[in-house]
């Protein structure tokens, strides 16, 4: 072959460096299907949570192995490589490493913590591999395109390069994670002691703008154990006094249990008027001994803005029962007489 004839191959390679796969009626609406259900639809209420998570697995599962294919033919064809059996064996790859990375990512915690680290949050969900019935006419469409002959005629380059360019942001960029406004909350510091037979911890459950709630987790050392709550307030820094608004009676406790305190005041004042610091003071009564109990607060907003999504329970190392976790804040919730939910 003559350098002009080598000159020629390498213009038109050039020029079909970008393949005509992503600019198929199929592969754009994927591409728009993708781009709208996780940017718009997505936390909009318009359609169920669940479906607009399986809507954007078979758009994504369609979409990912085109996009691999046309990757893989413009790299090969600015290389001078891109054979047509080339062309075959990357059509039978890009469906089936899309496949088993969808697998891994929900079913490996491992792998799914991995992707999700530079990718974006990806949900754990076995049920989400249905979507894989999209990877048969993704690869029946690139099976065709990689036998296709090479003087089939291709869409104009700016189509193809604009499609291109839609199948990546739509496959990379991922949604904006759901936030929703942070509020104040009062926090205890290392609240857990023994008083008499009875093991005691604290936190606080509810903290809004009427007040704030203590959960205290009680679980008797011995067989039996009986407690008695004596005392209960919250002093602010600056001497202000706030005593539980009920207290209950003297328990006699078998097994673990949950006790609520109430305490109502003026909190979002209190934070306005910068009060940060405080202290829970209670008077228990256990086993023959009486306690007094002081523990230091502090009334703190981590951030201006947090992802709206549920707090899972921690497990404590080697069991698997949940362990006790402070629930979220909410400062919509003004019934601080109710006790709280039991855990689990």
């Amino acid at each position: 072959m003559g350098a002009a004839a080598r000159r020629c191959c390498r213009v038109n390679s050039a020029r079909r460096a970008v393949p005509g796969e992503l600019s198929h009626p199929l592969a754009l609406a994927a591409i728009a299907l993708l781009a709208l259900n996780d940017h718009v639809l997505k936390g909009a209420g318009l359609l169920p949570a669940w479906l607009t998570g399986k809507l954007s697995d078979v758009a994504g599962l369609y979409l990912f192995p085109l996009l691999l294919f046309a990757l893989g033919s413009a790299i090969a064809s600015v290389l001078g490589v891109g054979s047509r059996r080339w062309r075959v064996q990357l059509a039978r790859l890009a469906p089936a490493a899309t496949g088993l990375g969808f697998v891994g990512v929900k079913l490996d915690p491992a792998f799914n913590a991995w992707v999700s680290s530079w990718w974006g949050p990806m949900v754990l969900d076995p049920t989400d591999l249905l979507a894989l019935v999209a990877l048969v006419p993704a690869g029946r469409h690139l099976r065709r395109a990689a036998e296709r002959a090479a003087a089939t005629p291709e869409p104009p380059r700016w189509l193809r390069s604009l499609a291109l360019v839609s199948a990546a942001l739509a496959c990379v960029a991922t949604p904006r994670p759901m936030m929703r406004r942070n509020y104040p909350m009062w926090e205890l510091e290392a609240a857990r002691r023994v008083v008499g037979c009875m093991n005691v911890a604290a936190w606080v459950s509810k903290s809004g703008k009427q007040g704030l709630g203590v959960t205290l987790e009680l679980a008797p050392q011995g067989e039996a154990c009986e407690l008695a709550i004596l005392g209960a307030e919250v002093q602010l820094r600056d001497g202000d006094r706030v005593r539980a608004a009920q207290l209950p009676g003297p328990l006699r406790l078998t097994g673990e249990g949950h006790v609520y305190l109430p305490f109502e005041f003026d909190n979002e004042r209190a934070w306005n008027d910068g009060k940060r610091h405080a202290t829970l003071r209670l008077e228990l009564s256990a086993g023959g001994e009486r306690a007094r109990w002081v523990v230091p607060m502090e009334h703190v907003r981590h951030a201006p803005h947090v992802r709206d999504r549920p707090i899972e329970p921690q497990r404590d190392a080697g069991s698997s029962q949940p362990a006790l976790v402070p629930r979220e804040t909410d400062p919509g919730l003004p019934e601080f007489a109710q006790p709280p939910e039991q855990a689990p």
